[in-house]
């Protein structure tokens, strides 16, 4: 009897330790938690956090493109895991050539990339809708929550958070957006490293600080790596971000893009990419003031008011401005349903 009790003791033991290994934050400090509840539903992400994670979350094979239900197709290689209707076989196909191009620049701006052995072996999941009702029943699917986006909207990326660590579900693209004659052919690549972007950001922050990924943060930075050529902001975009700081989210939505953006243009011509890829690895564990000091070596309020200074000096390269129509499919707002 007493070597069966050691026996089942020690059992216990090993199972609780093999559960505790997977733990990657003992604790996830309460101010991080309420500002990440606060960002939780964005134009283009979506974050939530799970208080009972599991070891199998990981796991490739748990996709909702694995079940049959939905009548995915898939292409599968060790970084990726493309979900596709048999419609789009071909979009498929560049789908996961362009996220293939996108890491080593990634590696590159963000100091590193996230490959599955980092995270249990988990692959990328990016998911191809054909229709705006696909799109939808896809997100809401991922989400466990109906969720309803604009049918103008072109891509999500989508996650959660645990003390296990961040789980990328995935990333889905509403192919009825990005593929039509009024959008440039480059147009899917771009939103594509966009939500990429945010994968690697989201990966990478340490959420036993007390960390506060401003939205211009996360999205300016996204926008940085994902359109090439230099922003010249208009009037009416100066006005409204003349009133921001950037120890906050910038109230006014639509300017976190084109603000983060234009600040992230503005660090590197000041500081040189050099500055602002430091910038990036300071700011995935360290409040924007530590950041800032430590990268740049001024302080983060003479840091906006230099940028807002810039805005008025003499631009040596034409703006590359997108089309109305992109801007406008951009800005529409997501709209959540009940449970």
């Amino acid at each position: 009897m007493l070597i069966l009790f050691w026996g089942f003791a020690l059992t216990v033991i090993y199972n609780k330790s093999k559960e505790q290994a997977g733990f990657i934050y003992a604790e996830i400090p309460k101010e991080t938690l309420e500002f990440l509840k606060k960002i939780r539903e964005g134009r283009d992400t979506h974050i939530d956090y799970d208080p009972t994670p599991k070891e199998s979350d990981w796991s490739n094979s748990n996709n909702i493109g694995e079940n049959s239900a939905f009548g995915l197709q898939k292409i599968e290689d060790d970084l990726f895991i493309v979900y596709y209707d048999r419609r789009d076989k071909e979009h498929a196909f560049d789908v996961i050539q362009y996220a293939h191009n996108a890491v080593k620049p990634l590696e590159e701006l963000m100091g590193k990339y996230i490959y599955p052995e980092a995270i249990r072996g988990r692959k990328l999941p990016i998911y191809l809708a054909t229709s705006s009702q696909q799109y939808d029943t896809i997100v809401s699917a991922i989400q466990n929550s109906e969720v309803k986006l604009s049918a103008k909207s072109a891509g999500v990326y989508l996650m959660t958070y645990s003390n296990m660590g961040v789980l990328t579900k995935g990333i889905v693209l509403n192919n009825e957006a990005l593929w039509n004659d009024r959008m440039p052919s480059s147009y899917p690549e771009q939103i594509l490293k966009h939500e990429m972007n945010h994968y690697v950001f989201f990966q990478s922050l340490d959420l036993s600080q007390n960390v506060k990924p401003y939205l211009w943060i996360s999205e300016g930075l996204a926008e940085y790596f994902s359109r090439p050529g230099t922003l010249i902001l208009n009037d009416k975009q100066k006005k409204i971000l003349n009133t921001c700081t950037l120890q906050e989210t910038f109230p006014d939505y639509e300017s976190n893009y084109y603000g983060g953006n234009s600040l992230y243009q503005y660090m590197v011509k000041k500081y040189t990419i050099a500055g602002v890829k430091s910038f990036i690895q300071y700011i995935y564990n360290l409040p924007i003031e530590d950041a800032v000091l430590r990268s740049f070596g001024t302080d983060v309020t003479e840091l906006a008011t230099a940028w807002k200074q810039s805005w008025d000096e003499k631009e040596e390269v034409e703006n590359q401005e997108l089309p109305e129509e992109i801007i406008e499919m951009e800005s529409q707002p997501n709209k959540k349903g009940k449970k």
